[in-house]
């Protein structure tokens, strides 16, 4: 019964797996995987909810509403006594009474509130409050855009290595026919055991090279994994061979000098904040007051009326300057200009950033339609050279070599056409994150 329970688990954990298992077709399916399973991209949802509800906070902060609501009980165990002329209380002329003044038990309900009617410092967190607002907007696409490019790169270098461990199974297959071609030479006494080894040594280093690139998809499948913040297994849907198709057009977003205006514009209203810190605001001041005067313990058992009272009136506060405020003025004027120099960076930074968009496409571009032709040669040679060595009229090394150039060159085509991907796909990302 025990290993019927396990078996049972174990085929059920396996289909937990399977059915966990994310396949990706596109870079659509990882933006989707990104969007749903990202850590960075949830939080920073969660950070511009944040910076929405702090607005009201920004509002409060005008008329910074403060006050305090108490409920007191006082049971005086002693009263205060003082003395008055016996004459009033009809004694001796001349002489003194001691009198308890006051009821042994008090309750008292105040209520007090503090509400600025100008208030310029108030005013700034307000505007403070808004632009944090769409900063962090701001800042969530520069992330955004940096975790789908970092992605990509990862995405179009898995591609890469597949394409390239499916080329090595044929690259195997070829140093194995140049070995089958070597032997038989070796056999007929046309060929040394030298020769033998270093066909041998051929077709190894091609099975060893086939290891070593399911080790790197590995790894970059890990790091892909560690992007999306996942831990179920991905699965590659086999794409046809990459065709070159019409890029798109960088857009002038200006993301980074947007951001950089907004951080400009914090600072800004941070110093002028600072600035009004020191200049006196106006305040309206309301007080209610409610006492219960009894001899009774319990004020909810008493007959007598509770006795009322109210002020109002208004107050002018001079703030003093402290080494706080000062420091943070001065703090603040430089931040200001620190931020002009980062506005004035990021709007040379967005128009380098088009310009290097458009040269590296053009870039990929030139390299894969070279790829394309040095990969023909390098295979028409090698093809050549193959059965020339079969009649020997080329040496076993010339024919390794030129084999192993075709390798070299076929590699570099895989390349350099999944580069041509990646970087239209940097294009679209760049246009696609406003």
């Amino acid at each position: 019964m025990r290993r019927l329970t396990l078996f049972i688990v174990g085929w059920l954990g396996i289909l937990s797996h399977a059915r966990a298992q994310i396949i990706l077709s596109s870079f659509a399916d990882v933006v989707s995987v990104l969007e749903q399973k990202s850590y960075l991209i949830k939080n920073g949802k969660l950070e511009e909810e944040k910076a929405k509800k702090s607005r009201l906070a920004g509002i409060l902060s005008i008329p910074e509403p403060t006050g305090s609501i108490s409920l007191g009980y006082t049971n005086n165990t002693r009263l205060p006594v003082t003395v008055f002329p016996a004459e009033i209380l009809g004694g001796t002329p001349g002489t003194y009474e001691k009198v308890a003044l006051g009821v042994q038990y008090n309750t008292n309900f105040n209520s007090t509130i503090d509400i600025k009617l100008i208030n310029a410092t108030g005013i700034q967190n307000f505007k403070l409050s808004q632009i944090n607002s769409q900063l962090v907007v701001t800042e969530n696409a520069l992330q955004k855009k940096s975790l789908y490019e970092n992605a990509a790169t990862v995405y179009y270098n898995i591609l890469i290595l597949q394409e390239q461990k499916n080329a090595t199974m044929q690259f195997i297959e070829n140093a194995e026919q140049l070995l089958l071609a070597v032997t038989n030479q070796f056999t007929n006494g046309l060929a040394t055991q030298q020769q033998v080894n270093e066909a041998t040594i051929s077709r190894l280093t091609q099975q060893d090279n086939l290891k070593q690139i399911q080790y790197q998809i590995e790894l970059q499948i890990n790091t892909l994994q560690s992007w999306m913040d996942i831990r179920e297994p991905l699965e590659f849907v086999p794409n046809p061979p990459p065709v070159v198709s019409a890029p798109a057009e960088p857009l002038s977003r200006n993301l980074h000098q947007r951001n950089a205006l907004l951080s400009y514009e914090f600072a800004r209203t941070e110093f002028r904040k600072e600035a009004y810190t020191n200049l006196p605001y106006l305040s309206l001041i309301l007080s209610s007051q409610r006492q219960l005067f009894d001899t009774q313990a319990n004020p909810f058992a008493s007959s007598q009326s509770w006795v009322p009272s109210s002020y109002y009136g208004f107050r002018v506060s001079i703030p003093i300057p402290g080494n706080a405020s000062v420091s943070g003025y001065y703090r603040q004027k430089y931040q200001v200009k620190i931020n002009q120099f980062n506005l004035e960076k990021a709007i040379i930074q967005d128009e380098l950033e088009v310009r290097k968009l458009e040269t590296n496409l053009r870039k990929a571009q030139s390299e894969h339609a070279s790829a394309l032709e040095i990969e023909r040669l390098r295979k028409e040679t090698y093809d050549k050279n193959l059965l020339n060595y079969q009649a020997g009229l080329v040496t076993l090394e010339d024919t390794i070599n030129s084999l192993n150039a075709s390798i070299d060159a076929q590699y570099t085509r895989i390349a350099s056409a999944q580069k041509v991907k990646l970087q239209e796909q940097f294009i679209l990302i760049h246009n696609s994150i406003k």
